[in-house]
């Protein structure tokens, strides 16, 4: 509703709406200085995190909402990245998963939260960049990636988000798009962009609990069976199968079942299709170039 606070997450999820829509005239309705003007007052200078909104609560959610916004509409804001390593590096567990805050349990949504926005800010801000990734980043990979390969359920294929949990078809992305993405910066450090050697899950299982399990009769998405269908699933779900179908630099994807089943690469970082931000900070680069010639002239 129009009388509701700004969040972090809405605008997140707003932004992505609109760049999906890979069109001039939505992306031209988005106020990038105030946008600005949001994540300074969102910015927690004592953690160096993000709230997700005024008085609330601060997260590796918030951070990740906020990096990706910096990073998507290319905004100017390099005293926001202030302390943001050291906050993210502070909710790894000693599980290797993420948690929402510092001591909290390991979880897929968080784990994909603080990694994206670790990489983000290493495109952003890089720490040092004669370093391996781990140590520029503050996090550690190896264990991560443990963790979330023991998310993969033996029996069902697809992903639980914590420890002990059911399976859940919206982990398809949250632990997919992590496994994914670190099997392939774990494979260039070693040596190799080849994830089909570097990929410790089964992938066509993940893919086969989406098509089989989750498909509700009448269209769209499922949690599990048994579940009612809704848009949250049904984006995250097939998000996530595309992160499975998609691994490293290979050209053909690896598609379980008909042709037909194939969809397009995502962006890991953003949760968007590839061609789709490219656009957009494509976009936003040539409104800064103007906006510069713009000043040039009246000087």
């Amino acid at each position: 509703p129009c009388d509701a606070l700004p969040h972090l997450a809405s605008s997140y999820a707003a932004v992505n709406a609109l760049v999906a829509a890979q069109s001039d005239e939505c992306l031209r309705v988005i106020n990038r200085p105030a946008m600005i003007d949001f994540l300074r007052r969102r910015k927690d200078a004592e953690t160096g995190g993000f709230s997700m909104h005024i008085d609330g609560e601060v997260d590796v959610r918030g951070t990740y909402c906020a990096l990706s916004l910096i990073r998507l509409l290319c905004l100017d804001c390099a005293d926001l990245l202030v302390g943001v390593r050291e906050y993210v590096s502070s909710c790894q567990t000693y599980e290797g998963g993420v948690g929402g805050t510092p001591g909290s349990e390991a979880h897929g949504g968080y784990t994909f939260c603080g990694l994206m926005a670790a990489l983000l800010l290493d495109q952003l801000a890089p720490h040092d960049a004669t370093l391996p990734l781990h140590e520029r980043i503050g996090l550690d990979l190896e264990a991560m990636l443990r963790w979330v390969t023991f998310r993969q359920m033996a029996y069902e294929g697809g992903f639980q988000g914590r420890t002990n949990k059911l399976v859940d078809a919206c982990y398809t992305w949250w632990q997919g798009a992590v496994v994914t993405t670190l099997s392939l910066v774990l494979g260039v450090e070693n040596g190799t962009t080849d994830t089909r050697a570097t990929c410790p899950i089964d992938r066509e299982a993940v893919q086969r609990y989406v098509l089989v399990m989750c498909q509700d009769d009448d269209g769209g998405l499922i949690d599990k069976p048994g579940k009612p269908r809704d848009l949250y699933h049904t984006c995250y779900a097939l998000s996530g199968l595309s992160a499975m179908q998609h691994s490293g630099t290979q050209s053909t994807p690896l598609v379980l079942g008909v042709a037909d089943n194939a969809l397009p690469p995502m962006d890991m970082l953003h949760g968007l299709r590839v061609e789709r931000v490219a656009y957009a900070r494509n976009f936003f680069r040539q409104q800064d170039r103007e906006a510069q010639s713009l000043s040039l002239i009246h000087i």
